[in-house]
């Protein structure tokens, strides 16, 4: 897979600076991604955040590639507002 293969991604990318990394469990999400994203839209302006599935070569203590939810921010209060919300004992 390569970059290219997604626009929207690449475009989120450029234009928000804030990004929050959120680790998909080997169960998967379930409703918890609907969730994140009902807070969004519940505590945010429209148009000032994203999120899109990434991974990259980050790899768990077992070696396997870990895949996530990666959102984005345009303001780097939103950002921390939103792991605090989801991620508070995380990064």
């Amino acid at each position: 897979m390569t970059r290219a293969n997604y626009p929207a991604r690449r475009e989120a990318e450029r234009t928000y600076q804030h990004r929050v990394d959120v680790p998909v469990p080997g169960e998967g999400f379930g409703v918890r991604l609907t969730e994140m994203h009902n807070w969004c839209h519940e505590n945010l302006a429209a148009g000032t955040w994203e999120e899109h599935a990434h991974s990259d070569e980050r790899r768990d203590e077992r070696g396997i590639k870990i895949n996530f939810a990666r959102f984005y921010f345009r303001d780097g209060a939103d950002a921390e507002a939103f792991r605090r919300e989801w991620l508070p004992d995380g990064p």
